[in-house]
């Protein structure tokens, strides 16, 4: 149950790598990933204690992780482009961040509220694998969009890779 989803997670590391050109950019994905597939592990190991095996770890729901995943991501490397963008320009970093959060973070979070909108429906069918991807789905966009807007940035700033600061530190 875990090879899948670490299988996407390297297909992901390894597409990152190249579009990035940067180790450190990659790893900083896959820490927000990791956040997201474990908590979505953490929510299937409580659904099968309740025993609520509409939401514990079977096959749909492991394709519903992948999604997860992706979308994850995405939203990550439009806030990384975003701030690259921002401090080519030649802003400060907490302007930079601030403006890349005022417009990019506010179209992902738009485009979360659409995506909530669409999935949180799906929660009142009792079909259990349209009931499972409606949970998962939306549990990972939320930990997406926040891991996304918050840690990311932190994560950045941190590590200060040549991919958003070139050579300067």
């Amino acid at each position: 149950w875990i090879i899948n989803p670490l299988g996407t997670a390297l297909a992901i590391f390894i597409i990152v790598t190249l579009i990035f050109r940067s180790f450190i950019m990659s790893g900083l994905l896959m820490v927000i990933l990791l956040i997201t597939l474990f908590a979505q592990y953490g929510l299937a190991g409580y659904y099968t204690s309740v025993g609520n095996w509409s939401g514990n770890l079977h096959f749909a729901n492991l394709v519903t992780l992948s999604i997860a995943m992706g979308l994850g991501v995405d939203y990550s490397i439009y806030m990384i482009s975003r701030l690259k963008e921002e401090l080519a320009n030649g802003l400060e970093w907490v302007d930079a961040v601030r403006i890349t959060i005022a417009t990019t973070g506010s179209s992902v979070l738009i485009s979360v509220i659409v995506l909530l909108g669409a999935f949180i429906p799906l929660i009142a069918t009792d079909l259990g694998n349209t009931w499972g991807l409606s949970m998962y789905i939306s549990e990972a966009i939320i930990i997406d969009v926040f891991t996304s807007l918050t840690l990311l940035p932190l994560m950045i700033w941190w590590l200060k890779p040549k991919y958003i600061f070139g050579d300067k530190k």
